[in-house]
């Protein structure tokens, strides 16, 4: 519980008299008087005594700041988003204690201490995301044109097929956009099949390449991390 003000200094006055009548050790000595009964003392105390008082005084209450919000995993962490609840960031923490316990039990199996275990794993982390990442970008973007050759073919032998499917079916024979059905839908069909073999190239092509970058980059990053100092 914090002073007020008078109490304050009155405290600092009753010190020094109770030492006084506590030296005295005599039976008969007045009783030390409290701070409630010392509420107006601090009237008879100079200005300039009050303001050194005041200027040393320490505060009731002080700031504590908060430990960082900070994600982790092994050595690896990351300031945590303003936005990302404190639940989700437990669960998250939590989850990577987990991961940090398994790397260092791992690697006690394999004969190394815990701090050595740790830098291995954060090298293999890093050299996997980052050789993984670019090995998806270029999946990505070469499965894209492996795939959508095939799939203009498909799309337009596809797209041909209906649209002699519709003609002989007594469907509509005036020509679409200046050609006849057969090749107009066959044209609809080259488009969409380059699209959608393009994208099934691409997300196979990002899979395949991006795992096995990133799988490489992991095993080349650990051993990096393995041959460099221990943090201080």
């Amino acid at each position: 519980m914090s002073l007020t003000r008078n109490s304050f200094y009155a405290a600092i006055i009753a010190a020094p008299l109770a030492a006084v009548v506590a030296t005295a050790g005599t039976a008969s000595a007045a009783p030390v008087p409290t701070v409630a009964e010392l509420p107006n003392l601090t009237q008879a105390i100079p200005e300039p005594v009050v303001s050194a008082l005041t200027a040393l005084r320490v505060p009731a209450t002080q700031d504590v700041t908060s430990a960082p919000r900070d994600l982790h995993v092994v050595n690896l962490r990351a300031p945590a988003p303003d936005w990302l609840p404190d639940p989700a960031y437990d669960q998250i923490n939590h989850a990577t204690e987990q991961v940090d316990a398994q790397v260092i039990e791992l690697g006690a199996q394999a004969g190394f201490d815990p701090e050595r275990s740790k830098r291995i794993a954060t090298g293999a982390l890093i050299g996997g995301a980052v050789a993984g990442t670019a090995g998806a970008i270029v999946g990505f973007y070469g499965g894209y044109l492996v795939g959508m050759v095939p799939g203009m073919v498909a799309g337009a032998a596809v797209g041909a097929g209906v649209g002699f499917a519709i003609t002989a079916a007594g469907g509509p024979a005036a020509p679409v956009m200046g050609l006849p059905v057969p090749l107009a839908t066959a044209m609809v069909g080259l488009s969409v099949g380059s699209v959608a073999g393009g994208l099934a190239g691409a997300a196979v092509g990002a899979a395949v390449v991006g795992v096995s970058a990133a799988a490489a980059g992991a095993v080349v990053g650990g051993i990096i991390a393995d041959q460099l100092p221990p943090l201080a």
